[in-house]
């Protein structure tokens, strides 16, 4: 298994360099796994470099491009953290709605209650919002065609809705919600951390307004 690092020496980030790192170099170090939130299943360490040396065959792609790398693969991951936040959302928001349909209180089925209409209703829309945002970014990635500020805004609107939609499907199922054998307890936690990595939801949205910025200015 091999490690990617990013290595400034000179000129600020246009002086980073990516090197890949064979696990067992002397010097290189993996921490234990650390406590989180959620998101319990991938384990996250802390990687420790002390007087690491690597060949100039280690080095990923060209000298002094570790930038342009390091870009690129954050914004195709986060079109893979849009989709990840898309699935729980789908799948919180599916979880409570057969709840809904199943449970009754005062002789009528959740589902029926006007105002759980509303709620369900807005946030089935929020969904298919995040669903269109995040296919158009993969359909563009695909197609070779610029897609930083439509993966920022899919990664920006799928983290968003995956945290109203898994807390929201906590309070229509009510008390059965706050338990762990239940399950949306789990998808709330794990939601929160797509608000997180592959930039947070600000700098998403940076990025977005970066992009807007050249477009209407007319410099690309």
């Amino acid at each position: 298994a091999c490690i990617v690092f990013f290595v400034a020496c000179t000129q600020g980030y246009r002086g980073i360099t990516a090197f890949l790192v064979e696990a067992g170099t002397a010097g290189l170090e993996v921490g234990p796994a650390l406590e989180k939130l959620g998101i319990k299943a991938s384990s996250t360490c802390e990687v420790i470099l002390n007087d690491v040396q690597v060949h100039d065959s280690c080095v990923l792609g060209e000298v002094g491009e570790g930038y342009k790398i390091a870009i690129r693969l954050l914004n195709e991951g986060r079109i893979g953290i849009a989709a990840q936040m898309l699935g729980l959302a789908k799948g919180a928001f599916e979880t409570a709605m057969r709840y809904m349909h199943d449970r009754q209180q005062f002789g009528r089925k959740i589902a029926d209650f006007q105002g759980v209409q509303f709620e369900y209703a807005k946030l089935a829309t929020e969904i298919e919002a995040a669903a269109l945002l995040t296919a158009n970014a993969a359909l563009l990635r695909e197609a070779g065609q610029p897609f930083a500020k439509e993966a920022a805004m899919a990664k920006f609107k799928s983290s968003e809705v995956a945290q109203r939609v898994s807390s929201a499907c906590i309070d229509f199922v009510g008390g059965n919600g706050f338990t762990k054998s239940f399950g949306l307890e789990k998808l709330f936690r794990d939601s929160k951390i797509g608000t997180i990595y592959e930039g947070t939801s600000n700098m998403q949205l940076q990025t977005i307004a970066k992009v807007l910025q050249r477009e209407f200015s007319g410099s690309h």
